[in-house]
This record gives C-alpha cells, sequence and structure tokens, in this order.
C-alpha cells in the first residue's frame, strides 16, 4: 500500500487550486437591441474556471465559454446557417450519432451537428454531462440544454428584456441591474432541509435549468421543456437474471471508462462502500488494460474518534480489501482532524447559494488531496444507492399483492444478512400497507394483512390493532394521514411554515402503489435535491481544480437498472443483487456483498462541538425575517453547553444550517440585494418583460 497522504490542511495548499481549469459558458440575449453587459463581464467572475477565454456577439446575443486551454475556450461556428455553440460538456456517445464525428473533435462540435440535425430535441439523443447553448439566427432564439442527471450546472435570469445564463449564479449576481431579492419560502424550505422544486434558487428571480430540460428564449418569451425523466428511455429487456447481471457489469464499465479522462491520474473516493470500491477497482482493471490513467483513491479514516464511534464509521477492513489487489496510489484523510465549519467562510466565498450539506468539508478535503497529486477528474459514487435502487420496495409490492408466503421469506432473509430482527423490517415494509389500508377503509384487505403480520411474524395484536389500525383512522379524520412530519418546524416564523407545509408535503407516495419498487425508484432518481448536491459539489471541486464526475448517473446504466424486474433487484434477501452479480471478480467479497454502511454522523456531531466558537460567534438575528430567532437562541445555548445526546444531536443538524445561512446572509454581495436600478426599470427603454412559458 502506497503511503497514507497527510489530511488536506497540512498540505501547505492554497486555500484554492488554480492548477486545472473546469470549463464554464456564459451569454445575454436581448429583446430589444444590444446586451446591457458584455458577456467578458461575465466571463471575468467565472476567471478560476478558465484560464482561456473566447467570446463572441452579434447584435442582441452575446456567448462566452472558458477552459484550460484553448482549444477547451473555442467556441463553435456552422458557417453557412450562422448557428452558434457554446459548451461545457463531455459527449460519451458521438460514435453513435449517426454521422461522421472526426477524431479529436470538441464537445460542442458534436452537440452543433447533432442540433442541426434535431434541432431542440437534440438534448434527448446526447449521453454525457453536459450544458449547453445554441444560438440560431434563423430562428432568431437561443437554446440552452442540460444533461439527464444535472451533472453540469446552469443558472438563468430573466428581466426587463434581457435574458442571462452562467455555469456560476454568481456571474448573474455581479451584474448591476440583476434583481437579487431571496425567495422567503426557499429559506425558510432550506432551513428545514427541504427541497420542493428543482428549478428554484434561494433567488427569487434566479432559476436553475433541471437536469433533463431544455429552454428556448426568443422574442415571445421563455419556454421549458422537459426531454427526459428516469424512465423514458424505456425498457430493456433480457432473457435471465444472469443476462441482466452480464449487461450491468458491461455497461457499468463503460460508464467508468467514459469519465477517467485520458492524461492525467484519476481521483476516485474510496470509502469502503460498494458504490465508491466498485468504481475503483473498475477504473483499475481499466489502467491495467490500458484504457484508463492511473488510479489515485482517496480515503477518509477516523483513527481518533472512540471505539463506539469507530463501530459505525470505520471501513479502514474494507479499504484494505480493495488496496490488497494493488494497481492503485492509496491516499488515507484524517477525517477525525477536520471540522465541518471549520473552513466555512472559505467555502462560501466560492458557491452561490448557502449550503447544508454536512459533509461536504470531507468532499473538499479530497478534493484538494486530488488537485495536489496532479488528477483533473474525481470520480465518486454518490448515491449510487439511488441509481441501482436496493429493490426493497419489492417487499412492498409483495405486501400489496398479498404474497405473504414469499414477503416472509424475503423479510426473513434479508434481516439475517443485516443480522436484524425480522419485526425490524416491517415499520418500512408491511406496516405502510396495513396503515393505509386502514385509513381507506379498506377493511378485509387490512383483516387479511393483520392476520398474516401477526402469524408469521412476532409481534403483538394487540399494538397492530391500535398503532396499524385505529391510529391511521383518527389521523385521516384529522387531516394528517399521508403528510410527512417536518422536523424542526418550531424554529420557522409560523406565517413562512404555512406557505411552505403543503409543499413540503407534495411529494408524499402512496404504499399501495402495485409498481411500488419501480415507482419509488423513479422518485428517488427525480428528487430536487439532487440538483443542489450536484451543483454545490462543482463549485467546490471547480475552486479546488478537479472535475466530479459520477458513473452510477450515466444515463444508460439508469436505464437498465430501471428495467431490471422485481426479482432482479432483491433476491433471497440480497438487496442491489443483479449489481452484485455483475461485478463478481471485479470488487472483492468481502466489499462486494456487504450489506452495512458506515455512518459519518458521529464525526460530524463531534467536529461540530469543536467549532463551538464559530457557532457561538455567529449572529443569528440576521435571520429574524424567516426564523423564530429566540428558539435558535435557545438550541444554540443548550447544545454548547450540553452533552451529547440524542436531544442536542437533533439540534445540530439545525444549527449548522442556521450558521451557514447567518453567515452566508451578511457576506458581501450575498443575500437579498435588489439594486436601485431594478426597482426603477432599466436606463434605457425596454420592451416588457420576456414571458416564462413551461410546458
Amino acid at each position: 500500500m502506497a503511503p497514507g497522504l497527510p489530511i488536506a490542511t497540512t498540505l501547505n495548499l492554497p486555500v484554492w487550486s488554480t492548477g486545472h481549469f473546469v470549463g464554464a459558458i456564459t451569454g445575454i440575449y436581448s429583446s430589444g437591441g444590444p446586451p446591457p453587459v458584455e458577456d467578458a463581464t461575465l466571463l471575468s467572475v467565472m476567471a478560476h474556471r478558465g484560464r482561456e477565454s473566447r467570446s463572441w456577439s452579434e447584435g442582441r446575443i452575446a456567448l462566452g465559454q472558458a477552459g484550460g486551454t484553448a482549444a477547451d475556450a473555442e467556441i463553435v461556428r456552422h458557417g453557412p446557417t450562422g448557428v452558434v455553440v457554446v459548451a461545457d460538456a463531455r459527449i460519451d456517445n458521438a460514435a453513435a450519432l449517426g454521422f461522421p464525428v472526426e477524431a479529436g473533435a470538441s464537445a460542442g462540435s458534436v452537440i452543433l451537428q447533432a442540433y442541426l440535425r434535431w434541432g431542440e430535441r437534440c438534448a434527448n439523443e446526447l449521453i454525457g454531462d453536459f450544458a449547453f447553448a445554441v444560438w440560431d439566427p434563423r430562428l432568431d432564439a437561443l437554446l440552452l440544454g442540460r444533461d439527464a442527471m444535472g451533472v453540469k450546472p446552469l443558472y438563468w435570469y430573466e428581466g426587463a428584456g434581457t435574458f442571462l445564463f452562467a455555469t456560476d449564479a454568481r456571474a448573474l449576481l455581479a451584474q448591476p441591474f440583476v434583481d437579487a431579492e431571496l425567495d422567503e419560502e426557499q429559506v425558510g424550505l432550506f432551513l428545514l432541509w427541504e427541497h420542493a422544486e428543482r428549478d428554484r434558487t434561494l433567488f427569487r428571480r434566479i432559476r436553475r435549468l433541471p437536469g433533463g430540460h431544455t429552454l428556448r428564449v426568443d422574442a415571445n418569451g421563455v419556454r421549458q421543456r422537459e426531454y427526459w425523466r428516469p424512465g423514458s428511455d424505456g425498457e430493456v429487456r433480457l432473457g435471465s437474471a444472469a443476462a441482466y447481471a452480464e449487461a450491468f457489469r458491461e455497461t457499468f464499465i463503460e460508464a467508468v471508462r467514459a469519465r477517467t479522462g485520458a492524461a492525467s491520474p484519476v481521483a476516485a473516493s474510496l470509502s469502503g462502500g460498494v458504490d465508491s470500491s466498485s468504481i475503483v477497482c473498475v477504473a483499475r482493471e481499466l489502467n491495467r488494460a490500458g484504457e484508463a490513467p492511473a488510479v489515485e483513491a482517496f480515503s477518509l479514516v477516523f483513527p481518533g474518534l472512540p471505539e463506539s464511534d469507530l463501530k459505525r464509521i470505520d471501513e479502514r477492513a474494507y479499504v484494505d480489501a480493495v488496496t490488497r489487489g494493488g494497481g492503485l496510489a492509496a491516499h488515507r484523510i484524517r477525517g477525525d482532524e477536520l471540522t465541518p465549519l471549520g473552513s466555512i467562510d472559505d467555502v462560501l466565498s466560492v458557491v452561490a447559494e448557502p449550503h447544508s450539506a454536512p459533509n461536504l468539508y470531507l468532499h473538499r478535503a479530497m478534493y484538494r488531496a486530488a488537485a495536489a497529486r496532479g488528477a483533473e477528474v474525481f470520480l465518486d459514487g454518490f448515491d449510487g444507492d439511488s441509481a441501482v435502487s436496493h429493490g426493497l420496495g419489492r417487499l412492498g409490492s409483495l405486501a400489496t399483492r398479498g404474497e405473504w408466503s414469499r414477503f416472509e421469506d424475503e423479510v426473513r432473509a434479508f434481516a439475517g444478512h443485516r443480522g436484524i430482527a425480522p419485526e425490524a423490517v416491517l415499520p418500512h415494509y408491511g406496516y405502510p400497507q396495513l396503515e393505509e389500508w386502514a385509513a381507506r377503509g379498506h377493511w378485509l384487505r387490512w383483516a387479511l394483512a393483520f392476520s398474516e403480520l401477526a402469524r408469521r411474524f412476532s409481534v403483538s395484536r394487540t399494538e397492530l390493532l391500535m398503532r396499524r389500525g385505529a391510529r391511521p383512522i383518527v389521523d385521516q379524520l384529522r387531516g394528517r394521514f399521508g403528510r410527512a412530519a417536518i422536523h424542526d418546524s418550531d424554529v420557522l416564523r409560523p406565517d413562512l411554515l404555512k406557505r411552505v407545509a403543503d409543499r413540503v408535503n407534495s411529494g408524499v407516495a402512496s404504499a399501495l402503489d402495485p409498481a411500488m419498487e419501480r415507482s419509488s425508484h423513479v422518485r428517488s432518481l427525480a428528487q430536487p435535491g439532487y440538483q443542489l448536491t450536484l451543483e454545490l459539489a462543482d463549485q467546490v471541486a471547480a475552486a479546488c481544480g478537479v472535475t466530479p464526475r459520477y458513473p452510477y448517473f450515466d444515463r444508460r446504466l439508469i436505464a437498465l437498472c430501471l428495467s431490471l424486474p422485481p426479482e432482479c433487484r432483491l433476491s433471497e434477501g440480497w438487496t442491489r443483487f443483479t449489481m452484485r452479480r455483475g461485478l463478481q471478480g471485479i470488487v472483492p467479497d468481502e466489499v462486494l456483498w456487504r450489506m452495512t454502511k458506515s455512518n459519518l454522523s458521529p464525526n460530524f456531531y463531534r467536529g461540530l462541538r469543536a467549532d463551538r466558537d464559530v457557532i457561538a460567534g455567529t449572529d443569528f438575528g440576521v435571520l429574524g425575517g424567516y426564523a423564530d430567532v429566540a428558539r435558535l437562541e435557545e438550541k444554540r445555548r443548550r447544545f454548547l453547553e450540553g452533552a451529547a445526546d440524542a436531544r442536542s444531536n437533533g439540534d445540530a443538524m439545525l444549527l449548522f444550517r442556521a450558521v451557514v445561512l447567518a453567515r452566508w446572509l451578511v457576506r458581501p454581495g450575498s443575500g437579498p440585494r435588489r439594486n436601485e436600478a431594478s426597482r426603477r426599470g432599466a436606463t434605457r427603454p425596454r420592451p416588457e418583460r420576456l414571458r416564462v412559458l413551461h410546458r
């Protein structure tokens, strides 16, 4: 094993790396004459993303692109039609698009050809990570597109006849005429740790283009269109479980290959979990075959924590199982010597919005360490769980269909693999169906399920009757059934809580969905929080000089995983069954067939207590427009004075978000800002504001 790498704070690194440039695009469209700002001004705010930059303008449109080299920054223009493309992109299926692509062709040139062939539908034909803009003078129209899962960020603003877009929302906020008023409801949702809409930001007038969407701007207004959603690619039908496993293996290997790059070493997170380990092991095999660069694996370790915490967080044995196979440079970062708020002001200097990611400080340490080793790409197994799906929704489907013998077999097998009692599984699968039948008055089905659960498992009939029968009926009569609990709601202003409560509950699903597993899989992939997480990672990684890439978010892999039959998802109690079978021989068995995950919360809670000076020194008074400051102060006092317990830890997450938000609000250029010019209107006559349409 290679020598361990010291923690990032001892590497004598600058706060942010400037060695590698990750790319950016921007543009301005004006419906009433020349744009009011030069695209170069927008690009200057994103200078850390590109050493080289280019701009192009004509009449009322201006476009800009930045990258690490002149080739990366080159803007593509089609002479015969005048169509112009700027792109921050990686296209993985260029050879399969049906038109000739020259060796070494830029992603922008591929997107240009795709647009000339398919017009607005071009985004649906592209596989990869991309954000692009196409100007078509024949239509006097601008088209924006973002990749399926939204890995590449893209923000936009529209007002007073002017439309702006940029990779980084701070480029928009830097313009004096941009209305940066905060959206109170989004601030409230931030404090509650809830995400309701994929296109909203904390700024009322600045939007993100969601993944899987395009947006067209012309004289008629702004029209947003969804071109892809999880499950829209159609099902992949294969003849056997073995065929699905082989297809997973091939598709996953290609997903990793497409994201490794060619020249510099590729960095990868190696937590010891199945997701990160599978990426590292495949990247290692590709390197051995001469198909990918050398692999630098970065693992977080926490040896300084007490034994009680190490039992929940320590994955060194699993990391060692991977590194024993050789073929990679293995580095360890002391996560127990880092704290959640230790670099908060540095982080807030490079993000457009406050963040609620409790483990961002650990990712930042890995990004910086990867950049120090010369890596430009950082492979991340982020939420492979959702991309593949554990398959546990099959249990709910079996319960709904009354297949109780099979339900019992799978519950007992799953519980055995996890080392837990079968009855511990029922509150998640089995009881929800029972409660919903009671609430809906489906008494025959309820009685049959009640009888089966009581007979097959060691549960109290009285408890089932009262908690899973009578209580749901009472909740239904009071209008509470099916509504998610809103955590920390006591700190929000009552009028603001009332406005956001319905949005928190808008996505609550029925436990009686006949296709529960696939439906829950689709919902998990479409959750709004992904956009915030991916954009946050992009912004922080870009400042460190690396580009994060996510093999599990490959659109082809997602299509395959959504097509898996229920018995290929969960079988004999094994979750993610097809993935495990497909990666046999690549990932060590002790890692591949593990059924547990580490829990990073012990380090977060201990680290946050070490941040007591930051917490104590933050002015919560600036949150008075959104929160009950007195309640926040009480929670802060209890956390700072109290011992580590469940109540104190419950306060910790809220305090973390409150500190981040409060410090962000007082940063120069952050928080609510409504420029005087935007209040009065522009300094020269402008047409009426562009209409925003959605379809």
